[in-house]
């Protein structure tokens, strides 16, 4: 019996020092500036692991499936590695440096095979998401072929085991819409490998959905964090803004390089950010398909951002089946009304007129690049100009039209006083997109 009772006080020791450590990592009220890292434990085979941060065991105990809370680290450079023995020389996933800004969320995922286990460093964006939308990072964790993830009312295909082809990292991520319902289906069959019909994905959270075991024995992982607890605050003191935006209809979702780290991922077709504020200065810009910048699309390139600017990276085809991009300087001066940035950028496409109900925006807008229509001139697709308050449907005509009443595209928008709009036709002349982009300074403009 008392024996039994030592081995019990034991036990809540351990378990008590367990939670002080967590409490330490992970304190109530993080820092103003403190980055935030989880560790994932994906692999099937593999004994329950620890997480080793500079040499010393942070984390042990973690069992196949289970995914850490977000733990508070000081901005830094750290020293992690995974392993299922107590000595950190001895990891299966030896020691490897990982830079951690300011607000960053980082996922590092155990993957692979107790025989050849990998660390993937993913990169997950809890910036502010748009309204009515959720966010997911989808993982492919299982060695075989690549899958296609439903996610609520979005989906994320193709998406491939780790190293599974030179360009593959095994995760994808971008915004979707709320629903029900999260599964893994294979890619060439089209049959549902695994699936949890009754989650609800709800707007305005986080998600991370992660593929896991083997291709005869496949588990669903979902983590949920609500953006109410776990919001990036904006660090940067500095007075440009800068968004992405993109319009490239053949492109895959982006990944998006400042001064070589990933700042941005899985921007889909359609999407533009929120304004992200840069201390004023030139940086290092890059876009690409996924977190390895060799494999960048667009860059890198240095790019200098104003004190005062507000600046949109807009991706887009080049007309030669391949990707560039255009810097747009948005307007957000007017006297009253609404500040209306409007762009085009369809390659190839006729050139438009613009409307606000019955008000025309913009005449004889010619693509980016082309010949602007009737004055003539070199054109960069791009148009500043104000709308009065009120709900309007903005419609997009052939040019020169004596009314929008055979719209080739349309869109229902409320202009608010004060608001900043981009306007942005794209996609390819066959199919034709209209986006409309609002932001309220008052806040979508909070640091």
């Amino acid at each position: 019996m008392r024996k039994f009772l030592t081995l019990m006080v034991v036990l809540i020791v351990v378990a008590f020092t367990s939670i002080s450590t967590f409490a330490q990592l992970e304190l109530p009220e993080p820092a103003p500036d403190a980055a935030f890292v989880r560790i994932a434990h994906l692999s099937s085979d593999t004994p329950p692991m620890k997480a080793f941060v500079n040499g010393t065991a942070t984390i042990s105990g973690l069992q196949f499936g289970s995914v850490t809370r977000w733990l508070d680290m000081a901005p830094g450079t750290y020293e992690f590695a995974l392993g299922t023995k107590s000595d950190p020389a001895a990891a299966e996933v030896p020691a490897f440096s990982l830079d951690l800004a300011p607000g960053s969320f980082t996922t590092l995922a155990a993957i692979g095979s107790a025989d050849a286990l990998q660390g993937v460093v993913i990169p997950e964006d809890f910036s502010r998401i748009s309204t009515g939308q959720a966010r997911a990072t989808v993982v492919n964790a299982i060695n075989g072929a690549p899958v296609n993830f439903s996610v609520g009312g979005g989906s994320f295909e193709y998406v491939n085991f780790p190293g599974a082809v030179a360009s593959a990292d095994g995760w994808a991520a971008g915004e979707v819409a709320p629903g029900a319902g999260v599964a893994v289906i294979g890619f060439g069959s089209g049959a549902t490998l695994v699936e949890d019909a009754d989650r609800e994905i709800a707007a305005n959270h986080n998600y991370l959905v992660a593929a896991i075991g083997t291709s005869d024995s496949p588990r669903l992982v979902v983590v949920d964090t609500d953006q109410a607890e776990f919001s990036t605050p904006n660090f940067a003191e500095g007075e440009a803004r800068v968004r992405v935006a993109h319009f490239s209809a053949a492109t895959a979702p982006l990944q998006i390089f400042k001064d070589g780290v990933v700042i941005l991922s899985g921007l889909r077709y359609g999407s533009v950010t929120r304004f992200l504020p840069f201390q004023p200065g030139t940086y290092e810009i890059a876009v690409g398909p996924n977190s390895k910048i060799a494999n960048a699309l667009v860059g890198p390139v240095n790019l200098t951002f104003e004190d005062g600017g507000f600046y949109t990276l807009a991706v887009i085809d080049d007309g030669n089946e391949g990707v560039d991009w255009v810097v747009l300087n948005d307007n957000t001066a007017v006297d009253e009304g609404a500040a209306v940035t409007v762009y085009h950028g369809i390659v190839g496409g006729p050139t438009i007129d613009v409307w606000a109900g019955d008000v025309k925006l913009v005449e004889g807008l010619a693509p980016a690049g082309s010949f602007q229509l009737p004055a003539g001139g070199f054109n960069d697709g791009v148009s500043e100009v104000s709308a009065a308050a009120g709900a309007v449907t903005v419609s997009v005509t052939s040019a020169f039209a004596a009314s929008p009443e055979n719209a080739l595209l349309s869109h229902d928008v409320e202009f608010a006083d004060g608001g900043y709009y981009l306007i942005a036709v794209v996609g390819t002349p066959d199919e034709p997109r209209l986006v409309v982009q609002h932001v309220d300074p008052a806040v979508d403009l909070e640091d």
